[in-house]
């Protein structure tokens, strides 16, 4: 007798085995969870864009005379304005996101030949497929934030004059302030720009606002704090069944400078470090001994997908197979569904027996692969603390007058 699978006739690759696959392309993605592996700590994503603003519409005419009838008026003049000003602000947190590509071959293997009502077992099992790889798409939160003046005015003034002591009483009307105008000026924003590094704009001004070093004290002590930068981005695997990554990056960094600090304190000490000192056209800047040491503060976020496969055998008519049931043995069942979990390693396979129908028609069989649920994801983050010693011994550095390149040694 045969078995069908999805309809179609499978042919014997072996003389005593017939084997089915299928290949699976699993996607599958989840928000970052950046403190905790617990659901309710999930960096949700958030948006804010407020205006406050204040509107004005104004009209006033000057003139000449009282009347409702200013035909007669020696002149007239009428201004108006309108418009609005306000503060526009906006602010965005991306969470952050994994993604995973992972595509899995699905085997069956079975008998060639099964007599009717004979009891055979199905062999699964599941492997990477050799010609693709599977990918881990990593990538941090992001967070913005921009504060935004603006202003609409529209405004005009128009105008009547007459002049009654010269001949022909002449006048002279037209408009001479007609102003259409929307400026918006940004006061402030914090977002990356294209190279990714989160900067400070102020009026225009723009640097660095992270990454760079703080001197106190006549450098004598130098801060820096980063903003941790953690996408990993896309990582491939050739191998395993289980997906790993991590994405590390500083977060504050506090360091002494030890030279300085004792030879202020001690007396007589020798002097260890040369500033610039201009001999014959050359600058030369050296250090016999030159030492900072600090903590540095991290976080560490690993990544981990080891999926969990569930297999459904669905088939065209009532099937029966043993159960093992405890105290009574194995106990005959009949159903037109199975469904059971896969092992995770790749190399461990499962047998489903079954009873061959004996009424001498082929088996039909439907397989559905899927992965049982999204607790594949593991998310562990790290806050770490590191001694950060940097030493220089015998440095010496010369900018000589005829290149702009600097020779240094040490």
């Amino acid at each position: 007798m045969m078995i069908l699978f999805g309809g179609t006739a499978m042919m014997p690759l072996s003389a005593h085995a017939t084997t089915y696959t299928q290949d699976v392309f699993f996607e599958t993605g989840t928000r970052q969870s950046i403190w905790k592996d617990t659901s309710s700590s999930l960096l949700k994503p958030f948006s804010f864009d407020e205006s406050w603003e204040q509107t004005w519409n104004a009209t006033d005419t000057v003139s000449s005379g009282n009347d409702e009838d200013r035909s007669d008026d020696l002149f007239l003049f009428t201004a108006s304005s309108n418009g609005k000003v306000g503060l526009d602000v906006k602010a965005s947190l991306e969470a952050g996101t994994v993604d995973v590509d992972y595509p899995t071959r699905f085997t069956l293997e079975y008998p060639d030949t099964i007599q009717p009502g004979e009891l055979f077992t199905i062999r699964l099992s599941h492997s990477k497929p050799p010609t693709v790889t599977r990918q881990m798409n990593i990538l941090g939160p992001k967070l913005s934030a921009s504060a935004d003046l603006f202003l609409d005015l529209e405004a005009s003034a128009s105008g009547r004059a007459c002049f009654p002591f010269v001949s022909e009483n002449t006048c002279k009307e037209g408009t001479f302030v007609d102003i259409d105008w929307s400026p918006r000026l940004e006061l402030a924003s914090f977002k990356p720009n294209q190279q990714g590094d989160v900067r400070l704009n102020v009026l225009g001004v723009t640097a660095p606002l992270f990454g760079n070093d703080l001197e106190l004290a006549n450098g004598t002590v130098t801060i820096r704090v980063d903003l941790p930068d953690l996408d990993a981005g896309s990582i491939s695997f050739v191998t395993g069944d289980t997906l790993k990554a991590k994405a590390e990056d500083d977060v504050f960094t506090f360091s002494l400078d030890i030279d300085d600090i004792m030879t202020f304190f001690l007396d007589k000490a020798p002097p260890l470090e040369l500033n610039t000192v201009p001999i014959a056209g050359f600058q030369i800047d050296g250090a016999i001994f030159d030492a900072g040491v600090g903590p540095q503060f991290g976080i560490t976020q690993k990544f981990e997908f080891g999926p969990q496969f569930m297999v459904d055998l669905e088939f065209d008519r009532e099937v029966k197979a043993p159960v093992f049931l405890p105290g009574f043995g194995n106990v005959i069942v009949s159903s037109r569904k199975w469904s059971g979990i896969l092992p995770k390693a790749s190399s461990s396979t499962i047998g489903v027996p079954l009873y061959m129908p004996d009424d001498g028609d082929p088996l039909r069989i439907t397989p559905t692969f899927r992965i049982l649920d999204d607790a594949n994801f593991t998310n562990t983050t790290e806050f770490w603390v590191q001694g950060l010693f940097e030493t220089k011994v015998l440095s010496l550095t010369v900018d000589p007058p005829f290149t702009d390149d600097d020779f240094t040694l040490g």
